[in-house]
């Protein structure tokens, strides 16, 4: 999966691989363990967000997109559950320069 691409080099189907696993992943995820944890009283969800949903990057529109989603996600998340036990965080590691 191609994320490092010009808006306009991107293609759809990069665009909804980058929404299916960085976005439709938690919340299915959040969705399945949320019953089992209002059954026990409690429960905590961590995701993994990224500075990119908090900024804007150039040639990384579904990646920025996806995780800016995911830190909203992850607030509602927590004001719809937190008062029955349930947190929900996101971490949020910055850019790490690699090879």
């Amino acid at each position: 999966m191609r994320q490092i691409a010009p808006l306009l080099e991107l293609s759809p189907s990069e665009w909804r691989k980058s929404l299916d696993v960085d976005l439709a992943a938690p919340f299915a995820l959040a969705r399945a363990a949320i019953p089992g944890m209002l059954q026990q009283g409690r429960g905590k969800i961590i995701n993994i967000a990224s500075m990119a949903g908090h900024l804007a990057f150039q040639n990384r529109a579904a990646y920025c997109a996806t995780k800016a989603g995911l830190i909203t996600l992850t607030k509602t998340i927590t004001l719809e559950y937190g008062a029955p036990g349930i947190w929900c965080n996101a971490v949020a590691p910055g850019v790490v320069e690699t090879r």
